[in-house]
């Protein structure tokens, strides 16, 4: 549809459009030079779209979705960190059923509205949507952490908690590892800190501490932290 897009807007002999209508997963219409025309999905397999002029029909056009290269690959590594991936779409369900297909996601479901898609997100716990669309939007608000790919439209970015600035599912990836190398710093420093409270609590009521003795040692601490916090964040994940 964005290729469509591009190439009509490079078009300045297009005419303006009047009475135009949008039909949610049908299509649109409106009248042009007063011929009514209208384009939208076509009752066949695939995703077929006619376009129809005062009701006669004048060209069917057959769309697909092309994965990109990295797709098949960046699914597997998420799997195998023992996360389920499930593929919600407002598509067709045959077109959904062969993409599912050949990324190896078992559950894909397809004819799903914006509410659907925020009803599933809110069944499980721990979630983050992944999209790109209007469509997302709703499912964004109900994640946990819901993630704007690369291209996405206005709506999905007011509501998503993060943008990925770089095409493909590589971003992705790299926000996975990074989430997870976080993740270790802060287990690794609260337990460095609730080693150092609890051995300095010890000493302290076996009077081997002075209150000055807290006080030195406390900002040494904190450093201590914050040092550790820099060194393994700058070490590879």
């Amino acid at each position: 549809a964005r290729a469509l897009v591009r190439y009509l807007s490079s078009d300045a002999s297009i005419p303006d459009v009047a009475d135009f209508r949008e039909i949610p997963r049908q299509g649109v219409e409106g009248r042009i030079r007063g011929a009514f025309w209208r384009v939208g999905r076509m009752e066949e397999p695939g995703q077929v779209v006619g376009v129809w002029r005062d009701g006669v029909l004048l060209a069917r056009v057959s769309l697909g979705d092309a994965l990109r290269v990295e797709a098949k690959t960046s699914i597997q590594t998420i799997r195998s960190r023992g996360t389920e991936v499930h593929l919600l779409s407002g598509d067709r369900e045959d077109a959904v059923r062969n993409v599912a297909e050949e990324l190896g996601i078992a559950d894909a479901r397809a004819g799903l509205t914006p509410e659907d898609k925020a009803k599933i997100v809110r069944s499980h716990s721990e979630t983050a949507m992944v999209g790109d669309g209007a469509n997302d939007a709703a499912a964004f608000s109900a994640a946990g952490v819901g993630v704007a790919m690369h291209g996405s439209v206005e709506m999905a970015l007011q509501t998503a908690h993060v943008f990925l600035s770089r095409p493909g599912l590589r971003g992705l990836l790299d926000l996975l590892r990074f989430a997870d190398r976080n993740a270790r710093v802060i287990r690794t420093n609260l337990l460095f800190s609730a080693s150092y409270n609890v051995l300095g609590g010890t000493l302290a009521m076996l009077g081997w501490m002075t209150p000055l003795h807290a006080a030195v040692l406390m900002p040494l601490s904190a450093l201590t932290v914050f040092a550790s916090t820099l060194i393994q964040l700058r070490r590879d994940p």
